[in-house]
């Protein structure tokens, strides 16, 4: 770090300690900011408060658990969006990872139990779950590979958003629906032993349109992936990575 940056760093310090002290309260000292020369965040730490410090350090903090497929598994990835949570909530949550490349609903279920004990000392403040990808993908002819037939995925997802509910009351549950696919280079990047796997919005946008009008009846909340992330002009190169995940 260079002399101007370390007096930046140390006057950014200096003056948000001194405005801190002075118009917040104990409770509220605590702030995070980024220095005006765009080293790394400095984060200001003032009250003794013992909630304040049982907060951050534990065993009480909240725990986020994202669970589902390669969206998932990857998500600390590449600066990934399970990395950029981990980064928002580094002082507040923990941020636990149960990501399955490959899998679909139909899995999940067999290792539900595992992964979210009833009988768990400490249940999840937040759980997040991702699965239709791979389900939604068109029937192999060997009768092998992910595809899960729509009534059995809503069903499924039905089985574990009931399970995640009878976790705690104060569990909060988001499902993340089915994105959309760049169908011309999933095509482009089919491997043999894959050649013959169907794969197109058509099929991802019913299965994500399930998936939302569960989420309606069961009263959980629902992040509408296959609308969203098309809102983005370049959506086909900002929001794939090189295996179009």
């Amino acid at each position: 770090m260079s002399m101007l940056e370390m007096l930046c760093r140390d006057t950014l310090l200096y003056n948000y300690k001194t405005y801190i002290l002075k118009f917040l309260p104990a409770q509220k000292r605590i702030y995070s900011e980024r220095n005006r020369c765009g080293v790394a965040a400095v984060t200001v730490i003032l009250s003794s408060s013992p909630f304040v410090t049982k907060t951050m350090v534990g065993p009480a903090r909240p725990q986020f658990v994202l669970f589902g497929s390669s969206i998932v598994q990857l998500g600390f990835s590449n600066g990934g969006w399970g990395a950029i949570l981990s980064d928002i909530y580094a002082r507040k949550a923990d941020i636990l990872l149960r990501g399955y490349y490959g899998w679909n609903s139909r899995r999940a279920l067999q290792v539900l139990d595992q992964v979210f004990p009833k009988d768990a000392p400490i249940q999840p403040s937040l759980v997040i779950v991702y699965f239709g990808g791979n389900d939604s993908m068109g029937p192999h002819p060997s009768g092998l590979g992910p595809h899960v037939p729509l009534p059995e995925y809503v069903e499924n997802m039905r089985r574990i958003a009931t399970h995640l509910k009878s976790l705690s009351c104060a569990t909060r549950i988001i499902f993340l629906s089915t994105p959309p696919v760049d169908e011309a280079r999933i095509n482009q990047g089919t491997s043999e032993i894959f050649s013959e796997l169907v794969r197109t919005n058509e099929l991802c946008q019913k299965y994500s349109d399930a998936c939302i009008n569960l989420c309606h009846d069961l009263g959980v909340k629902a992040v509408d992936l296959f609308t969203a992330i098309q809102k983005r002009d370049d959506w086909k190169n900002a929001c794939f990575t090189s295996s179009y995940i």
